[in-house]
């Protein structure tokens, strides 16, 4: 994965089907040789324990 994803770096996205509380708000976004860049999450405070959100939010 990387820090920063440069425009148009990400080719391709796929987005997370499941349960209700995930479904199409993870999206992995990967560059064109299909290496994984980066790992959004749509509303994350709303489906991450706030130990977590701290913890990304502090890195």
């Amino acid at each position: 994965m990387v820090d920063e994803i440069a425009p148009g770096e990400a080719t391709s996205q796929v987005q997370v089907h499941g349960s209700d509380s995930v479904d199409g708000r993870v999206i992995f976004d990967f560059d064109a040789e299909g290496k994984l860049l980066g790992i959004e999450i749509l509303f994350a405070s709303e489906i991450l324990r706030k130990s977590t959100l701290n913890l990304l939010e502090s890195t």
